[in-house]
């Protein structure tokens, strides 16, 4: 009964340290910083970009891989052939983003 009793105290004692520690987690503030600048340096403009240039390389990403997928699967009811072209033209597109990712970041600056 003893050893009971010794477990029980031992389980209210660690679910009091992670109820602190939590508490302390929810106390500290993340600040949003740039490693290679300083934060005064970073404009609107440069989020600007920075948010457009993150979302149009989302959407060429996963959106021509879908429709690819949706289209060979509503067409064919072959839901593996879907997926199987779907992953590559997903998987192709990914090979091109360093491309990709210059030609739109040299649209946004020009």
């Amino acid at each position: 009964m003893r050893i009971f009793f010794i477990i029980f105290k031992m389980s209210i004692h660690i679910s009091g340290l992670k109820k602190q520690f939590f508490c302390q987690l929810s106390r500290t503030s993340v600040k949003f910083e740039f490693p290679c600048q300083k934060s005064e340096n970073v404009t609107p403009d440069l989020m600007i970009k920075l948010i457009s240039a993150s979302v149009i390389l989302a959407l060429l990403f996963t959106v021509p891989a879908l429709g690819i997928f949706l289209g060979i699967y509503w067409y064919t009811d072959n839901i593996l052939m879907g997926a199987i072209i779907g992953f590559a033209i997903h998987f192709i597109t990914l090979g091109f983003s360093y491309t990709i990712s210059q030609s739109i970041s040299s649209f946004l600056d020009s």
